[in-house]
């Protein structure tokens, strides 16, 4: 995850149970795959408590927290392969409530999409596959190609 967020935010508990119950909403938007429930489990297992379902916006409160929160409802949303309408419906909802607008998620979403295709950059068999992969996720073609090049 620290790949995805530039710079991890220092985060309290209210924040980090908060981004842990906005990542099952998310999961659960169009039912839930074992590989989001298991992204969202390793995070669930940092924090310092047990997950409690607490869920307050007003703890994401500030540029950094807003997105590590966006970042990782996305990843959840593509640990599945891809994110659904009604995945992206309740990640723009959030990104809303915290007034952050379309491009910010468009943002966030091909940087997202870029680490993840960047993680199969060595993929020569399947290579076909992965520009697939990545077009699937919204990226160009001349943005796949370069990630995938910054590899070989």
């Amino acid at each position: 995850m620290r790949d995805i967020i530039e710079s991890v935010p220092d985060m309290n508990e209210r924040a980090a149970q908060t981004i842990a119950t906005a990542m099952r909403m998310v999961a659960r938007a169009d039912g839930e795959h074992p590989r989001e429930l298991a992204l969202i489990e390793e995070f669930e297992a940092g924090l310092s408590g047990e997950a409690s379902g607490e869920f307050d916006l007003y703890a994401i409160d500030t540029p950094e927290l807003k997105e590590a929160f966006l970042k990782s409802l996305i990843l959840v949303a593509f640990a599945d392969g891809k994110v659904s309408e009604a995945e992206g419906g309740t990640i723009r909802n959030f990104a809303q409530q915290l007034d952050l607008t379309e491009v910010d998620v468009s943002k966030a979403v091909g940087e997202v999409a870029v680490v993840l295709i960047s993680q199969l950059a060595g993929v020569k068999l399947f290579r076909e596959h992965v520009v697939a992969l990545g077009q699937s996720m919204g990226l160009d073609e001349a943005t796949i190609r370069e990630v995938l090049t910054d590899g070989d």
